[in-house]
C-alpha cells in the first residue's frame, strides 16, 4: 500500500501492535499512560533520510533524549515505568532504562540544564572531557555560588571508573535529580520487555562499512548504558534463532551476582524481523508477540482481550484473504531436498532424522512506553528455479503430512522465515547465532572479551522450535527443511531436575469484554485456549550443549506456555486432527540429527 507521497507505508512491528492491545484503564482503575514514538529510520521525508535511520542509526541519541525527556516531565510518585522497544527501538529502550538507572530522573529545577547534563553523561567515558570537549563548561552549575561567580564549576573528571557516579552524586547534591519518591521508595523501571536488540552495543554493528568507503556511525553510543541494574525490576528478551547477518548479532543481557533484576531470554525460530515483527505474514511474529504480552501481564500490565485476538486472527487469516498469503500455502520446490523420514541433505550437510475495584498495594498509574524500529524489508518473492526443480522433482510443504494440506493456513509455530537482504548489511555475509555462547563484551569498544562467557543470562528456547523441528517445518525462504544452525551444538531432551521459573499468570481479565460481547469470568475462557498443561509433573525437555567449549550456560530449559499464548494457539494450533503441538508431543524430533 502506498502513502500520497509513493512510499510503502510500513507493516506493524509487535511493538506497534502490542502498544495498542494495551488497556488504557485497569480492572483496578489504574491508568495505563503511553507513548510510543516511530522508530529510527520511519520519520524521515525523503528515501535517503529512511536509508540512513535504519541502516546506520542516525536520530538514536534524539529518540533517547525525548523519551527521557518525557519520562522525568510526566512521572509522579507511585508511577510504574514500563519499557518496550524492537531493535534500535530496543536500544532505545535499554539506553532510557539506563539513564535512570544511573542519575534518576530530572526535576523542574534540572530540566532548565537537560541538554549540558545529557551531553555531560554521553561523555563519562571520554578522558580529559572537562577540559577539552565540553561545549557547557558552566552548565550545570555544580559547584557552590561564589565558585561560579567565579567560572569555578565542580564537574568531576571524565574517563575514570568514578565519574558516573560522582557526577549522579552531584546532580543529586544540587537538587538537579531525584532517584527516589517522597515516601523514600527508589525510582525503578518496573519491567524492560525488548525483541532481539542487536549489535554489541545494541544498535548494528557497522564499523566494517568504512572499508567499503561508506560512512558508520555507531561510535558515538558507545556512551550509553544498556547493561542490567538492580533498578530495574524485570526484564524480558525475545531472541531470534536464524538471524544471521553479522552487524545483527544479538546483545544478549548478562545479570551479575549482584544484580537483582529477574531476567528472562528466550529463543525463538526466525530472523530479526520475524521474531520482532513487521512483516505481511505475522505468524512467527505473534508467538514472540503473546509471550511477551504473557510476560508483561505477570507484572501487572493489563490488556484488551479483545484486541489481542483480534491480531491472533488477523494473523491467521492472511492465509485466506491475501493472494502472498494463499501462495505461501503451495508447496515450494525442492532444493535437492527430501522433506519424508528418511535422508536429506540441507546446509550442505548429510543427516537424517529417527521419528474494576481497586487492588490493594498498586501503584496508582503505569507509564507504558513503547519504541517502534525501523521498517522491515518487505520479502523477495519466491524463485522458482527450472534446473533446480528438474534435479529435484520433490516439493516442499510447509509441514509434513497430516499436518500439511493446501486448502489449510499454516498452522502454529510453521510461519515462514524471512531472509533479510536490506542493504547494506546484505553485503556482510553471514554469521550463525550462538545461544548460551556469548561472551562479555568490552563496554569501551563493543568487542567480546576472550574466555569471558557470560554468567546469569537465564536463556531458554521457545517450544514452537521443538515443534518446528518435530513437524518439518521449513527453513529461509521456505528453501529446505528447517535445520537451525544456531543449536547444532545443543541436544534436545528431556530431564526431570530443570529450575525455571513459574508461568506468569493472566491479570485483569475477570471482566474483560470477549470479542462476542459477553462478559466471561476467568473460568469461562477456556473455549479459547489451548489446553497446555500450565505445569508438568513428568519430565520437561531442555536443551544440553554437547558442544567442545566450557560455557557457564550448559543447560537452557524450553520455555513454558503462558495464557496469551494458549489463546493463540486456540486459534492457530490447527483441528484436533491436525493439532501441531500434539504431533509434535506424540512424535519428538531427534536433535541434533545423526548424520547418515
Amino acid at each position: 500500500m502506498k502513502t500520497e507521497k509513493g512510499f510503502d507505508l510500513q507493516l506493524p512491528s509487535n511493538v506497534t501492535r502490542i502498544s495498542r492491545a494495551f488497556r488504557r484503564q485497569c480492572s483496578d482503575n489504574t491508568l495505563q499512560v503511553i507513548y510510543y514514538q516511530n522508530g529510527v529510520g520511519t520519520s524521515g521525508f525523503s528515501p535517503l533520510d529512511a536509508f540512513a535511520g535504519a541502516a546506520f542509526g542516525t536520530g538514536i541519541s534524539e529518540n533517547i533524549r525525548e523519551v527521557y525527556s518525557f519520562i522525568c516531565a510526566n512521572y509522579c510518585d507511585g508511577d510504574e515505568i514500563v519499557l518496550v522497544g524492537f531493535s534500535r527501538g530496543a536500544f532505545t529502550a535499554r539506553s532510557v532504562a539506563g539513564l535512570i538507572a544511573g542519575i534518576g530522573l530530572l526535576t523542574r529545577e534540572g530540566l532548565e540544564y537537560f541538554y549540558p547534563i545529557l551531553k555531560d553523561v554521553e561523555n563519562w567515558k571520554v578522558k580529559g572531557y572537562e577540559k577539552n570537549g565540553d561545549q557547557f563548561p558552566q552548565l550545570p552549575p555544580l559547584g557552590t555560588e561564589d565558585a561560579m561567580r567565579k567560572g569555578m564549576n565542580r564537574k568531576p573528571v571524565f574517563g575514570t571508573e568514578a565519574t558516573g557516579k560522582d557526577y549522579a552524586r552531584l546532580l543529586l547534591e544540587k537538587n538537579f535529580t531525584r532517584m527516589s519518591e517522597k515516601g523514600g521508595k527508589p525510582i525503578t523501571i518496573k519491567a524492560i520487555g525488548v525483541w532481539d536488540t542487536v549489535g554489541s552495543l545494541g544498535i548494528p554493528d557497522v564499523a566494517w562499512l568504512s572499508a567499503l568507503g561508506l560512512p558508520q556511525s555507531t561510535k558515538e553510543y558507545h556512551f550509553y548504558d544498556t547493561s542490567l541494574s538492580s533498578r530495574i525490576e524485570h526484564a524480558f528478551h525475545a531472541l531470534a534463532l536464524d538471524e544471521d547477518r553479522p552487524p545483527f548479532a544479538p546483545a544478549v543481557w548478562e545479570r551479575l551476582p549482584s544484580c537483582k533484576t529477574k531476567l528472562k531470554q528466550v529463543w525463538f525460530p526466525g530472523t530479526h524481523a520475524n521474531t520482532g515483527g513487521g512483516y505481511e505474514e505475522q505468524q512467527m511474529g505473534d508467538i514472540s508477540l503473546a509471550w511477551m504480552a504473557d510476560q508483561l501481564s505477570s507484572v501487572g500490565v493489563e490488556f484488551k482481550v479483545e484486541e489481542l485476538v483480534h491480531l491472533f486472527r488477523k494473523g491467521r487469516g492472511f492465509y485466506y484473504h491475501t493472494e502472498s498469503g494463499k501462495q505461501s500455502l503451495a508447496p515450494k520446490p525442492g532444493l535437492h531436498q527430501q522433506q519424508g523420514r528418511g535422508q536429506h541433505h540441507h546446509r550442505q550437510q548429510k543427516t537424517q532424522e529417527n521419528s474494576e475495584s481497586p487492588k490493594k498495594g498498586l501503584l496508582e498509574r503505569v507509564t507504558g512506553l513503547f519504541f517502534s524500529p525501523s521498517p522491515a524489508p518487505s520479502p523477495p518473492a519466491p524463485q522458482n528455479n527450472l534446473l533446480e526443480t528438474m534435479l529435484d522433482p520433490l516439493n516442499l510443504h510447509w509441514a509434513i503430512p497430516p499436518i500439511y494440506s493446501p486448502e489449510r493456513a499454516r498452522v502454529w509455530a510453521l510461519g515462514m522465515i524471512h531472509k533479510s537482504l536490506l542493504f547494506p548489511y546484505s553485503l556482510a555475509g553471514s554469521l550463525d547465532r550462538k545461544p548460551g555462547l556469548y561472551r562479555r563484551v568490552n563496554p569501551t569498544n563493543g568487542l567480546e572479551e576472550r574466555g569471558q562467557f557470560m554468567q546469569g543470562t537465564n536463556e531458554l528456547v521457545h517450544s514452537s522450535a521443538r515443534t518446528r523441528l518435530a513437524a518439518r517445518g521449513l527453513g529461509l525462504d521456505d528453501e529446505s527443511v528447517w535445520s537451525p544452525a544456531s543449536l547444532k551444538n545443543w541436544k534436545l531432551c528431556r530431564r526431570r531436575d530443570c529450575e525455571r521459573d513459574d508461568v506468569p499468570g493472566a491479570i485483569g481479565l475477570g471482566e474483560a469484554r470477549w470479542p462476542d460481547g459477553k462478559e466471561k469470568e476467568r473460568t469461562g475462557t477456556k473455549e479459547l485456549e489451548y489446553p497446555v498443561p500450565e505445569k508438568s509433573e513428568d519430565d520437561e525437555w531442555v536443551w544440553e550443549y554437547v558442544g567442545r567449549e566450557s560455557p557457564v550456560v550448559t543447560v537452557m530449559p524450553e520455555e513454558r506456555i503462558g495464557f496469551w499464548e494458549r489463546v493463540l494457539m486456540g486459534i492457530t494450533v490447527g483441528l484436533p486432527e491436525f493439532d501441531v503441538y500434539e504431533y509434535a508431543r506424540k512424535n519428538p524430533p531427534v536433535w541434533p540429527e545423526v548424520e547418515a
